[in-house]
């Protein structure tokens, strides 16, 4: 929650000792941000959807196939085709 609050890109790592980039998000959401705005805002539960999904796909040390940035948006339209 934080990250989407205070960045406009996250960068997701991997675990272990050789840790990589995973995935970069950008974050779109408009500024200067507020936790209760950041609340109100639908894209604010797609970006930690994001984030979650990530951080429980690569727990056990996965390796992701390449990093990429994403914004909700653009995964959404990816899913819906």
């Amino acid at each position: 929650d934080e990250a989407i609050l205070l960045a406009d890109r996250v960068v997701m790592m991997t675990n272990g000792p050789q840790a990589t980039i995973g995935k970069i998000m950008q974050v779109d959401l408009p500024r200067p941000r507020s936790r209760k705005d950041l609340l109100e805002h639908p894209d604010y539960y797609l970006y930690r959807e994001q984030v979650l999904a990530f951080l429980e796909e690569y727990e056990g040390g996965a390796r992701p196939e390449r990093a990429k940035a994403e914004t909700p948006t653009a995964a959404v339209k990816q899913e819906a085709a």
